[in-house]
């Protein structure tokens, strides 16, 4: 499954969260930047610090995560709070620490 969307407030924060789920084993592709605005070419700032948080929490049939990128400008404390909780059958998640 590739993902993206306009969010340009973030998916969760205070009071609120979105989560994907699924009963079916899945993947996820491509970056989290096309999450928050795809269309943008890249994106290097995240909206707010609980912005990831539980993002896919309990996706036990999760096995491939989209990018994480660490590097964005304002990376927050708790953006990725909790981001993969669960997900007893990641087998693979991509990290992306260069700018």
């Amino acid at each position: 499954m590739y993902v993206a969307g306009y969010n340009p407030a973030g998916f969760s924060g205070e009071g609120r969260k979105v989560t994907f789920g699924s009963t079916y084993e899945f993947r996820v592709t491509g970056s989290l930047g096309t999450l928050i605005d795809f269309t943008k070419e890249s994106v290097t700032a995240v909206p707010n610090d609980l912005c990831f948080q539980y993002l896919f929490a309990n996706c036990t049939h999760l096995t491939k995560a989209p990018i994480v990128n660490l590097t964005f400008t304002d990376n927050e404390d708790r953006c990725y709070n909790h981001m993969f909780s669960n997900c007893s059958s990641l087998e693979f998640l991509e990290v992306d620490f260069t700018s």
